[in-house]
């Protein structure tokens, strides 16, 4: 189990120096609450401690409210771990609150979407209707045409009717 351990702590921290120098910094807050994780499940919670606030910190600065969420439950159990339970249950409300702005911003974007697709479908059907509504003009139009020929080609082909 320890050569386990070591193996993924030696994998994470190459992984941390990677992203760290990359263009990529959700993949360096995520790999820094996975390295706080793995740290706490091994009771080494000031390890820990260093790295959830970077992960934190970075999940803050670059506007992710769902990894901000992820390293907020791991702070709290930090906290708890330590019997801070004032702290921790600070922390614990503050992600309640992300999980509640998360949530509240996918529904509003599903919202969105079924009202766009409701929209569009309505004008589509608009559209079909004024297309039937115009071959349908068309066809009357045709129908006069060709009466109007017949009676004029009628009217001129036959002899005078005898009074």
């Amino acid at each position: 189990m320890n050569k386990q351990f070591d193996l993924a702590e030696q994998k994470l921290l190459e992984s941390l120096e990677l992203f760290q120098n990359s263009n990529k910094p959700v993949f360096f807050s995520k790999a820094n609450i996975i390295t706080a994780k793995l740290y706490f499940e091994q009771d080494q919670n000031e390890k820990a401690y260093t790295f959830i606030i970077d992960g934190l910190k970075n999940a803050r600065n670059i506007g992710n409210k769902v990894l901000e969420s992820e390293a907020s439950e791991v702070l709290s159990k930090y906290y708890a771990a330590r019997n801070n339970f004032r702290k921790a249950y600070e922390i614990i409300q503050n992600q309640l609150d992300l999980k509640d702005s998360i949530y509240n911003s996918d529904m509003a974007a599903k919202i969105s979407e079924m009202q766009t697709k409701y929209e569009t479908e309505k004008k589509e059907k608009e559209i079909e209707l004024l297309t039937k509504d115009t071959k349908i003009k068309e066809l009357k139009i045709n129908k006069q045409s060709v009466q109007m020929c017949f009676l004029i080609s009628f009217g001129v082909s036959s002899p005078p009717l005898a009074a």
